[in-house]
């Protein structure tokens, strides 16, 4: 069964990257992209439900932890794994990304272990 995947990033070099290295790989995963903050909230507020999301912190407008605050907030969204993937670095961002989020990935990163930590964010939330 795949995996869907919602990615919040608004360099399409990152998205288009991320969808088509993980959906070359068959029928494992399921890519759905957003640019902003504002749009994958209207995304779940329309119903849709990813098994995941990869969330970058630096987002024009409404920004990744904001993003992450609503989608914690809201009970029909709170348990969906949220994994950071920021080419911020310092120490506040990652000390952030980690505390709140699933796993923080830093750009430039390697698919090999983003599948990893995306499949990992996944089997916690079953367990």
């Amino acid at each position: 069964m795949k995996k869907t995947l919602l990615v919040v990033d608004d360099s399409p070099d990152v998205t288009m990257t991320i969808k088509s290295l993980l959906e070359e790989e068959g029928d494992e995963y399921e890519v759905v992209i957003s640019e902003s903050g504002e749009d994958c909230l209207k995304l779940l507020n329309e119903g849709f439900s990813p098994d995941a999301i990869l969330l970058d912190i630096m987002l024009p407008g409404i920004d990744g932890l904001e993003t992450f605050e609503n989608i914690r907030k809201n009970d029909r969204w709170s348990k969906i794994p949220i994994l950071f993937l920021t080419a911020r670095t310092d120490q506040f961002t990652t000390g952030q990304g980690q505390f709140l989020g699933d796993d923080f990935i830093q750009k430039p990163f390697v698919i090999d272990d983003v599948k990893i930590r995306i499949e990992r964010a996944i089997e916690n939330l079953k367990k």
